[in-house]
């Protein structure tokens, strides 16, 4: 399989779309996590377990997301699903919108914890 094949084939099945996504909100969890796991008084060791289930499941996010394609009538096996009708314009949109909402809420977040530190 040629490199352009393989790339192409990463875009066509969201996988590019996906990785941005659950960095995203990789993000956004880490920084919700930073604020409420002290006021919980948690140890640090679950931040740091947390941090690693978020790195651990990357990769599985992204083999997840290669097999699998979302359809109107559900999550099916991207081998089920011939190419003219796949849903990946629609599928893209979706991701992309979410990827921006969670964005701003991720800087939100961040607006509200440089402030919370800067206050003390």
């Amino acid at each position: 399989m040629k490199i352009d094949n393989f790339l192409a084939e990463l875009k066509r099945r969201n996988v590019y779309k996906v990785a941005v996504a659950y960095a995203v909100v990789a993000w956004l969890l880490i920084q919700a996590a930073s604020i409420f796991l002290p006021t919980f008084d948690a140890p640090q060791w679950v931040m740091k377990v947390f941090i690693l289930v978020i790195i651990f499941g990357f990769p599985v996010v992204l083999i997840l997301s290669w097999a699998f394609e979302i359809t109107p009538e559900g999550i099916k096996l991207e081998s089920e699903i011939s190419p003219n009708e796949s849903m990946k314009r629609r599928t893209g949109r979706k991701i992309v919108g979410i990827t921006i909402v969670l964005a701003a809420i991720a800087a939100g977040l961040l607006a509200f914890n440089l402030f919370r530190s800067g206050d003390s």
